[in-house]
């Protein structure tokens, strides 16, 4: 975990400068509260990331904040919301498995300072809105969702002995369709606020479900994921799939097609990452749906501590975005997306201008930043994000006006 969720969320109130920049423009009028402005103020060296160029040619002089800092916004980390698709089947009853993450979850939503942070919840599996086939079958076509198409040596529930038979009539309570995952339990909301009904629906549930219908319920936590990012822009929006086995049951549902429908959201526009958190042990195969879907790999929390790990796990997804930005909005007109510039200054420290790289494939471990699809987000790269988080009590400042400097 990268820290302490005290810290990422005290980090939130770190300001963004926006700068109206001009050839003779360089005054700071607002101050800096520490950044690039005061830094040339107290005499010290405005930077080690090197000079901004104004529009006239004229340097910066390391830093931009004698050059662009002419008019200062205080800015806003863009507002992150979770969307949780969490597994009860039957087996998250063994080990204390459900009651260990019900705990996480209710301590989770009482912390202190969670503004900026939304939650949603839904279960898999759920019941089914229309009812699966329940006759006899020929094949995997009559089954569809709910097949294969299997010989039964012994009669399920519903009764299927010595025929062929969609394999869910095993499982006749466990939905194998994505609409039926798409309805939230509880819809997105914003913290604290929403705490309560997200308790209250844990503790109103329980881990009874037959199967693990992994590949409707995260195709189903996408769709709604994206459809609520597409009315809040402004947000990041991501979904965090929480399980404790591989999927099972349905027709496809192999890890290979719940990494494929992960990485169909991240190719989205808007883009949906998924999170996953594997409860328990010989869960590495769910690295592949968190590489997919653009989180590198999956948090594995073990049944020894299973409350306290679940709970650094939501920690450690709501850390790894703290560093998006909304690009400041100037007195008049629009930013132009080429003339927009990052720096960091550390408490007491030196401006650093980051520069500008080509995409998240760019970063490779250097400091530097990029824009979201529209180019309305600032992200920064894992250096330079980890820069700004480990030192803690700086100030990050966007710059609008100068020619952006690039990698």
């Amino acid at each position: 975990m990268r820290r302490s969720l005290a810290i990422v969320l005290g980090f939130a109130a770190v300001s963004m400068v926006a700068g109206a920049c001009s050839g003779t423009s360089g005054s700071n009028n607002n101050g800096g509260n520490g950044g690039a402005g005061n830094a040339a103020a107290a005499g010290g060296t405005a930077g080690t990331g090197g000079g901004i160029n104004t529009d006239s040619g004229t340097g910066g002089g390391g830093g931009f904040g004698a050059a662009c800092a002419a008019d200062i916004h205080d800015g806003e980390l863009v507002p992150v919301d979770m969307f949780v698709m969490l597994d009860r089947s039957g087996s998250m009853d063994d080990a204390g498995k459900w009651s260990a993450v019900s705990g996480a979850f209710t301590n989770f939503v009482q912390l202190p300072n969670l503004a900026k942070l939304g939650m949603g919840l839904a279960f898999f599996p759920t019941k089914p809105a229309q009812p699966p086939p329940s006759q006899p079958c020929v094949d995997d076509t009559e089954c569809g969702a709910y097949g294969p198409c299997i010989p039964f040596p012994f009669p399920p529930p519903i009764g299927c002995g010595g025929n062929n038979c969609c394999s869910s009539q095993a499982a006749p309570d466990d939905s194998c369709v994505a609409p039926d995952y798409a309805k939230p339990v509880v819809p997105i909301a914003d913290l604290p606020g929403v705490g309560s009904q997200i308790t209250a629906a844990i503790g109103k549930e329980s881990p009874g479900g037959a199967s693990t219908p992994m590949s409707p319920a995260l195709e189903g936590a996408i769709d709604y994921a994206q459809g609520w990012a597409q009315q809040h822009t402004d947000h990041v929006t991501v979904v965090v799939l929480a399980t404790d086995g591989e999927p099972n049951n349905c027709n496809p549902n192999r890890i290979e097609t719940v990494a494929a429908r992960a990485e169909e959201g991240l190719a989205q526009n808007p883009s949906i990452k998924t999170f996953v958190i594997g409860v328990g042990s010989e869960l590495t195969t769910l690295n592949l749906i968190a590489q997919k879907g653009g989180t590198d790999k999956a948090i594995i929390v073990t049944t020894g501590n299973a409350a306290q790990e679940f709970l650094d796990a939501l920690d450690t997804i709501r850390g790894s975005l703290t560093c998006q930005y909304q690009v400041p909005v100037p007195k008049t007109g629009e930013p132009d997306p080429n003339k927009v510039n990052v720096g960091y200054t550390p408490a007491g420290g030196q401006q650093e201008v980051f520069p500008q790289v080509n995409g998240a494939s760019a970063c490779v471990g250097q400091k530097g930043w990029y824009y979201n699809t529209d180019k309305t987000q600032i992200i920064l790269c894992p250096a330079s994000c980890d820069l700004v988080e480990n030192q803690g009590g700086g100030a990050v400042e966007v710059a609008l006006g100068c020619q952006t400097v690039v990698k």
